[in-house]
C-alpha cells in the first residue's frame, strides 16, 4: 500500500473491504490464502488485476492502482 494512503498508518484486515486489490495469479497458494482470509473477515475480495509476478503488483501499488497483499 502506497505511504499516501491514509489506510496505511495502522489497519486491519476489514478496512481493506473496499479497496481494489491487485492479486497474484488465483492458483497461486498465498493468493487463495488471502480470499480465503478475506471470506473469514465477512467480505470478498475486488480484485481489478490478477498478475503472476509480485514485483509487477509492488509497481502497480507505487502507481495508486490498487493494493495487495503479500508474503514478506
Amino acid at each position: 500500500m502506497p505511504a499516501r494512503n491514509p489506510l496505511s498508518k495502522q489497519i486491519t484486515l476489514t478496512d481493506l473491504k473496499a479497496e481494489k486489490f491487485l492479486t497474484l495469479n488465483h492458483q497461486n497458494p498465498f493468493a487463495v490464502f488471502v480470499q480465503q482470509v478475506c471470506a473469514a473477515a465477512g467480505f470478498e475480495l475486488y480484485s481489478v488485476f490478477e498478475g503472476e509476478k509480485g514485483r509487477t503488483l509492488v509497481n502497480m501499488v507505487a502507481l495508486g492502482m490498487g493494493i495487495t497483499l503479500l508474503m514478506e
